[in-house]
Order: structure tokens, then sequence, then C-alpha cells
């Protein structure tokens, strides 16, 4: 079958485990949504992931005289326009990573991607905002949500604007339990980033953040952090019930519009 839908583009790397997990739920969701029978019936996608020459996005977010990762970020958008241009075909691009949509940052990629007219060859979709129209579609009745996430996350605001504005209350874990969830995602010994697997350490600390938002009324919980479904890749009696996984959200809502194009 001639593949005539819209290209996905992930620009990964902000973590690399991010980008992997969203291609691959891409593959999955597709199965799900379309009928596939061989290779060619799967979406096409472009996936950049270049972790080692972008620079961290918390650390630019919380201080301005450090590298800004869109100065590099804009030159992976040129050449995935490039390509675009190539096949006559758009791409629709979203980066797997919850921090880097603070305004400072994602806003900024999204003028620089106008300003070079590239906005008609690569459609830059917003990750957070993407999930959000998702989870009112598909909990209309939810009225508070919890949200497990990093710091960087969390000081953004991005999800509590993006629910505020669906009538959505969102409650979130005390300042020290925010400091466990940080070390879960990011101390060097076992650590998500480090190992790419959640220990039995990093679960009992994300399981305590779930718990403590389900007993501040949280009817459902979102994974703010894309490399958190490491940690709930196994159902444990029923528990990822409650949890919303963004990615596989942005995965799906991406698929539909690609054959929508």
């Amino acid at each position: 079958m001639l593949q005539k839908a819209a290209i996905i583009g992930i620009i990964g790397g902000m973590g690399p485990e991010a980008g992997r997990i969203l291609h691959g739920l891409i593959i999955e969701e597709t199965k799900k949504l379309r009928q596939v029978n061989q290779d060619q019936d799967h979406c096409d996608v472009l996936h950049f992931a270049l972790p080692s020459i972008i620079p961290d996005r918390a650390t630019y977010i919380f201080d301005q005289t450090q590298a800004n990762p869109n100065d590099v970020i804009i030159e992976l958008v040129r050449s995935a326009a490039f390509m675009a241009q190539h096949l006559k075909r758009p791409i629709l691009s979203v980066i797997p990573c919850n921090t880097f949509h603070a305004p400072i940052l994602f806003d900024d990629l999204s003028n620089r991607i106008q300003q070079a007219g590239l906005h008609e060859w690569v459609i830059l979709h917003d990750f957070v905002k993407e999930a959000v129209a998702d989870i009112v579609e598909a909990f209309p009745v939810v009225k508070k949500v919890g949200l497990l996430s990093t710091t960087g996350t969390r000081k953004t605001l991005i999800y509590a604007r993006a629910l505020e504005l669906q009538g959505i209350e969102l409650v979130q874990v005390s300042e020290n339990e925010q400091e466990r969830i940080d070390y879960a995602i990011y101390n060097p010994v076992d650590g998500l980033k480090a190992l790419s697997k959640a220990s039995e350490q990093t679960k009992g600390i994300l399981r305590n953040g779930i718990k403590s938002l389900r007993n501040q009324g949280a009817e459902k919980v979102i994974l703010g952090c894309t490399e958190f479904p490491l940690a709930f890749e196994e159902d444990e009696g029923g528990a990822k019930e409650d949890l919303i996984d963004p990615m596989r959200l942005v995965a799906r809502r991406l698929i539909q519009k690609a054959y929508k194009s």
C-alpha cells in the first residue's frame, strides 16, 4: 500500500528513552487504530535523537545565561523540513519531553519555525496540550487530577494552566516528596535515567507519590515525566487503571492526525 499520510516527526534525545518509548507506542497504537498486514501499513516516522549536542532544557529554563537547546533543535527542524519538501509530505512533529514545553522554550521554538518559514513543512505539536485534550475527551467526568513530574515540569505550571482551562483541578505532591521523585529520576546509581529501567527503590518512591496524590482526591494521575512508563510496564493489581500516560495519548493523536492530513 502506498503510504500517503503525513510523516510523524519525533525530536528526541530529551531524554533518549522518551523518544524510543514514543516511537514504540506509535507502532503499537497503529495496530489498534488501523489494519496492519505488512511493514508498509505502518506510519512513517522521522526520529531525531541527538542527546549529546542538545543542552539541558531545565538548566536553561532556570538560567537563561546558559546554552539554549533551541539553537540546536531549530537546525534539526531545518533538516526535517528539507526531507519533507523532498517527499512532498508534511511532518507532524512533537518533542516527547514535558519540561521542554515551558513557554520560554516551546514558544521560542514555535516562533523560530514560523520566522524561518518552516511551518508549512514541519508542524510542531504541543505535547502537553495534546495530552490534556485527550484526557478531557477520554475522561469527561474527571474534575481533579494529580501530577507526578520533575521539578522543572512542576514549577513551570504547564499542566496546571492547561488543565485549568478545561475546568480541571490539579493536585501535586509536597516539596519533600518532590525531592524524592527527582531522586528517583536523576540519581546516578539506580535512577530512571541511569538504568533506563525502574529499580525497586524507584518504583517504591513513585508508588508513594501516587498514593499521596490519591489521598488528596486525585481521580486520575498523570505520569508527567516521559520516562515514568518504565516504572509501570507491569500492571500491579490494576494500579495502572488510574494512571494517565501522556505518551500513549499523544501517540494515538499523532497517528490520527497523520491520516487526516
